[in-house]
């Protein structure tokens, strides 16, 4: 059935239609080689001009998700501004149905592709034109513009994968690259810093930040940032007041996170940081911890703000193989560094050794060879005083090697022989021979009343308190009184050694308990090797007990160590010296 009948081909209406459709065929030809905007504004002038729409607006959705508008005209008790508004929902996706306009008779929508898929056109005709021809005309346009754009959509998703595939040819190439680096021989820092320049450069994002804890035994973070030229006023940025919050999770589950832009504002975390304006503000965010080979983090890489788009999950990939390498980098770095320590601890301790026993050595043959050569001519009393160095210098020797025999015990855990005993019965013996070695000072021991016995090995506080004795007396001048004062709390039994000395610096407070460490001011002028502290901190560690030095009030030192209490027992069933 023929759509009009031969006397109606030469009405204007039926002009219009196949002039409008004439115009549409020929900038189809056209549009390819034209942008988006050109062809929606092509496309409204197109339709403006045939059927004669007192208005027309066009919106494309454009290849890369941006929106492309156009509008031809104007008509009477049409509000341009609302027809828009009502159409932005959907158009940007918030809404899955198009507006309707039942309220305006003369408004003719129609989309363009399967549902709306490319956007639409939007025309208000005059109430006495052909609605069926005007609607059969759009038809034609949306149908061209939807072609054109499925054409393109499809360009641009080939365009896309080839980037995509290039894209990762040059990640690839630069995890190859970035492996040769961490091999080189690098610092733990440097292997910090090399992994978030790197990190940044070949995932491609404008923010990188790495924080790595303290190894064992050390709390000092390593914190790396780096920053593309978006963000020059935050180079100051310090990541270890980062408040995004993400690095937390990633230390606490041990996993990778990956966030779009809307999860990211979504964490209460990093939405009450972002406020603060202490950091660059973050677009998306990717982060992937560092891994020690026992399973442990050592630390967390985060990177956000992608050079485009959201970071994928090959993207991802990348970084936890960068975050392997450079795991496999810090841990290899830091047992150079231990095992460069230990050398030099070694030959430290050999030139210690030989010195600190050579002194004594020396001491007693000189000793040994006056009695032996001149005997004839010392009286009783210089024989006495030649005896009594010779005791004294060979205590001084027993007691540098005791210390360097039990400190390698400790250390690999070797515990001594724990039993319950009672300090008030150990503790004067100790004393009474560490007068006899420091006859320059006068030593004091003060036993509070109802001592509890405690759980330890009596050769192992017997050491403790002669080295606190002997350290006290060194460090301080002839004549100063020291004081050994035990008492007692709920749960413990405090053992306190009081000298009036000059104290030590607040900053070497906990140094005193290092080993080898021995003050500034006293290196010179005292001898030993400086185990005596540390010895004590492991003995009473091993005993399930804490130790501590602090400056008291009018100078002088504290040197303090508590050690649980044991259950009450009678008397007789505490172990005394002596006795098995």
């Amino acid at each position: 059935m023929a759509l009009w009948r031969p006397d109606e081909l030469a009405t204007g209406n039926v002009r219009s239609y196949l002039s409008g459709l004439v115009a549409l065929t020929t900038l189809a030809s056209v549009w390819v080689s034209r942008r988006d905007d050109r062809v929606a504004r092509d496309l409204a002038d197109a339709l403006h001009g045939s059927l004669g729409p007192r208005l027309v607006y066009v919106a494309l959705r454009a290849s890369g998700g941006n929106l492309v508008e156009a509008t031809k005209g104007e008509a009477s008790g049409i509000d341009t501004t609302d027809v828009k508004a009502r159409l932005r929902p959907w158009l940007e996706g918030r809404d899955s149905a198009p507006p309707e306009f039942d309220d305006q008779p003369t408004i003719q929508f129609t989309p363009i592709g399967v549902g709306g898929e490319y956007g639409c056109i939007v025309a208000s005709h005059h109430p006495d034109s052909d609605r069926e021809l005007v609607s059969l005309l759009l038809r034609v346009g949306a149908n061209q513009a939807a072609a054109l754009l499925a054409s393109r959509k499809l360009l641009y998703q080939r365009g896309q994968l080839l980037e995509i595939e290039q894209q990762r040819a040059v990640q690839l190439a630069g995890l190859a690259h970035a492996a040769l680096d961490f091999n080189q021989p690098r610092s733990v820092r440097e292997i910090v810093e090399l992994m978030t320049v790197r990190s940044a450069e070949i995932v491609g994002a404008h923010f990188a930040a790495c924080r790595l804890a303290g190894s064992r035994g050390s709390t000092q973070e390593i914190n790396a940032v780096h920053l593309s030229d978006k963000y020059l006023d935050y180079r100051s940025h310090d990541p270890s007041a980062d408040g995004s919050g993400i690095h937390a999770t990633v230390l606490e589950q041990n996993q990778p996170v990956r966030l779009t832009q809307a999860e990211l504002l979504s964490q209460p975390e990093y939405r009450g940081s972002a406020e603060s304006g202490h950091h660059p503000p973050l677009r998306g965010l990717l982060a992937a911890p560092l891994i020690a080979g026992d399973g442990a983090t050592l630390g967390v890489i985060q990177l956000s703000d992608r050079l485009s788009g959201e970071f994928s999950p090959e993207d991802q990939a990348i970084l936890i193989q960068l975050a392997q390498m450079a795991s496999i980098a810090i841990e290899n770095a830091r047992l150079i560094q231990q095992h460069e320590q230990a050398a030099t601890a070694k030959d430290e301790l050999l030139g210690l050794i030989s010195h600190e026993l050579r002194t004594p050595l020396t001491s007693i043959l000189a000793a040994a060879y006056l009695v032996q050569h001149r005997a004839e001519r010392l009286d009783q009393l210089d024989l006495a005083e030649v005896a009594d160095d010779i005791q004294q210098e060979a205590v001084r020797m027993q007691a540098l090697v005791e210390n360097m025999l039990v400190l390698p015990r400790i250390e690999l855990g070797l515990a001594g022989d724990l039993e319950p005993i009672l300090l008030q019965r150990e503790l004067p013996g100790v004393i009474a021979a560490a007068r006899k070695r420091n006859r320059g000072h006068p030593i004091e021991i003060i036993v509070a009343d109802k001592v509890s016995p405690v759980f330890a090995d009596a050769s192992y506080v017997a050491q403790i308190v002669e080295n606190l004795v002997n350290n006290a007396a060194k460090y301080t001048a002839a004549g100063t009184p020291i004081e050994v004062q035990v008492s007692q709390t709920a749960e413990e039994v405090t053992v306190r050694v009081l000298d009036r000395g000059n104290g030590v610096a607040a900053e070497d407070i906990e140094r005193l308990f290092d080993p080898y460490y021995r003050g500034p001011e006293h290196t010179r002028t005292s001898t030993g090797l400086g185990l005596g502290l540390r010895v004590c901190r492991r003995l009473v560690e091993a005993q399930g007990g804490r130790i501590w030095a602090a400056n008291r009030d009018g100078g002088g030192l504290e040197v303090g160590f508590a050690l649980p209490t044991y259950p009450e027992l009678e008397l007789s069933e505490v172990a005394s010296p002596g006795l098995a």
